[in-house]
């Protein structure tokens, strides 16, 4: 099992109806980003998903946690747990948004190889540090990573970002021994000055990807960063 580093979103929940399916729209409204998820997918919230990555933490480090970092994750499986959330190799469409304050020296080296690692599953043996996907696969063509798409200009496909934005999307193919492969979109997003990162995530493996094509292009083009300048 694969499983994805997350840090954080808190949201709220509105409802909305579109093309004759049910959506509801989760947001944090004090970010000024929000995305829409269908009704019967499971939200959950930062707690839930926290404890669920280590459940040795105690209510008052997750209260630390949550200082800086929100979150919200969300699981359409038929039983649906905070575990899938993580599992980047979930036979349902499954993935999370998070809002997250960065330090001091991470802001000095946050450049768009660091926005492509955010999210991204695979990790250095030696450092433990999630690896670049573009530079995986421009330095193994057609191994473990394929690189399907890629955009970092302003806006990000359908995707517009506010003013002062700048970030990543980049969508891979991930093919680990015979596992069947994992279909995985990053959304990649830091403030002009570098202080807050946003990020978006969702994936499956390659069938429920190409069964769910449309409904995971939806919700990824749906989240939106409104941040106040």
């Amino acid at each position: 099992m694969v499983r994805w580093g997350i840090a954080a979103l808190v949201a709220a929940g509105l409802s909305l109806t579109a093309c004759g399916t049910d959506y509801h729209y989760v947001s944090n409204r004090d970010s000024g980003a929000y995305f829409k998820v269908p009704d019967h997918w499971e939200v959950y919230g930062t707690d839930e998903l926290l404890q669920s990555e280590d459940q040795w933490l105690t209510d008052d480090e997750v209260d630390d946690r949550t200082a800086s970092v929100w979150l919200r994750g969300f699981d359409a499986a038929d039983e649906p747990s905070p575990e899938h959330v993580l599992d980047a190799t979930a036979t349902s469409p499954r993935g999370y948004a998070e809002v997250r304050a960065l330090s001091a020296s991470e802001r000095d080296s946050f450049d768009y190889a660091e926005l492509r690692r955010a999210g991204f599953p695979l990790h250095d043996p030696t450092t433990g540090e999630a690896l670049d996907p573009l530079e995986i696969a421009a330095s193994d063509p057609g191994g473990i990573v394929t690189v399907l798409a890629y955009d970092d200009d302003d806006p990000l496909g359908p995707l517009e970002l506010g003013e002062g934005l700048r970030g990543v999307r980049i969508r891979s193919r991930i093919a680990v021994d015979d596992e069947e492969p994992v279909i995985l979109e990053q959304i990649s997003v830091v403030d002009a000055d570098t202080t807050r990162h946003y990020s978006f995530t969702v994936g499956c493996t390659r069938r429920c990807w190409d069964e769910n094509e449309d409904v995971i292009g939806q919700i990824a083009d749906s989240w939106t960063l409104k941040v106040q300048t």
